[in-house]
């Protein structure tokens, strides 16, 4: 994917985010590297070095999951979301079609991000961050049937999906946690959940090189495979060119995902 240069100046360093397994794992979510710096290591140079580590750590929920190959939804836990919570209107993330609720709450000097199912499931995962700010998130399910939540730390957002009515940490080529960048390396500016010939997808971004009428807006097609655990680079669209103020170069450097509202970090910085 081409660096944006002109925007962003000289990439900084990266680090690379380590890969966690379940609901209760938790996940250091430093990096800066975009879909071409990380998951797209058969296309492009992968940055170097490790950081990110996970850990055994329990939530404020409850993370006791059922399947939903019943079509029926998570089996409600009886536990309630944070007061604390910041919470938004996500889509079904857990099969029943009806809409879910993702959350985000600071408690006990933990970070969580979590999902509450219309069906009464309440189930989440940690998260650590060096940012100060507020962190925020969508959440969404893809044409192919894969539930995918974005967990944005300011200049990155990390990629999650829904198994089983758990929470798991997707996975690069490399085995760390997938993340995109927001502008700050040069490998990409946001990712959204765009409808590209009647698919629902999820997809990289990166605002390009300069022209005299705008910048150039490449797109990144994320494959994601085992149900969503893993994720690599797919085909590289050049959308074409698009002026400052678009709602093209708007989407390509926001964090968004099909219908979902955005839930936001309360008690932090936004």
């Amino acid at each position: 994917m081409k660096r944006a240069a002109a925007l962003l100046g000289a990439p900084v360093a990266l680090v690379l985010l380590a890969g966690c397994g379940g609901a209760s794992g938790t996940v250091t979510v430093d990096g800066t590297a975009g879909p071409a710096g990380v998951a797209g290591a058969q296309t492009t140079t992968p940055a170097a070095g490790s950081t990110g580590s996970s850990s055994s750590t329990s939530s404020p929920a409850s993370t006791k999951t059922t399947t939903t190959d019943d079509g029926e939804g998570c089996a409600a836990t009886g536990d309630a979301v944070p007061d604390q919570a910041g919470t938004a209107l996500a889509g079904d993330l857990d099969g029943d079609g009806a809409r879910d609720q993702i959350w985000l709450a600071d408690e006990d000097d933990e970070r969580y991000l979590g999902v509450h199912t219309a069906s009464g499931a309440t189930f989440s995962t940690t998260f650590e961050s060096a940012s100060p700010i507020a962190a925020s998130a969508v959440g969404d399910t893809l044409s192919d049937g894969t539930a995918v939540i974005l967990l944005d730390t300011g200049r990155s957002a990390a990629l999650y999906t829904v198994v089983g009515c758990e929470i798991v940490a997707t996975t690069n080529v490399k085995g760390e946690q997938y993340t995109f960048d927001e502008g700050f390396t040069g490998y990409g500016t946001g990712v959204g959940c765009p409808t590209v010939k009647d698919q629902k997808i999820l997809a990289g971004y990166n605002v390009g090189d300069q022209h005299d009428d705008g910048f150039t807006v490449l797109r990144t097609k994320i494959e994601l495979s085992d149900g969503g655990r893993s994720a690599t680079n797919g085909a590289e669209t050049d959308t074409g060119i698009w002026m400052t103020d678009s709602k093209q170069i708007t989407a390509a450097r926001s964090v968004t995902c099909g219908v979902s509202k955005t839930a936001k970090e309360s008690g932090r910085v936004s």
